[in-house]
């Protein structure tokens, strides 16, 4: 995932001490960071599934369905937690 941006860094440095041969073992060994696993889900869109419509709350229903799904399965993951942001459509600019 990370090959290119990781030939960049190495081919900038002159120790090669510095270089970093695998990126993810760097990361999970690492005092400081520590791996993170992401999913991000869609149902529609917002010009189809807008929050304060009725297809919204269907959109709603589905998301909530897999989030309770979901609370039992979170650990297998190495999860600790799980967020939710259901979100409406806001006109900034008009």
């Amino acid at each position: 995932m990370f090959d290119e941006a990781l030939e960049r860094y190495n081919a900038k440095q002159i120790r090669s001490d510095r270089k970093i041969k695998d990126y993810y073992e760097k990361i999970r060994s690492s005092k400081q960071e520590k791996p993170f696993h992401e999913i991000i889900l869609q149902v529609g869109g917002k010009g189809n599934m807008n929050a304060d419509t009725e297809n919204g709350e269907l959109a709603k229903q589905i998301l909530d369905e897999y989030y309770q799904g979901f609370q039992g399965e979170i650990h297998s993951f190495g999860c600790s937690r799980l967020i939710c942001i259901w979100m409406k459509l806001h006109h900034i600019c008009t």
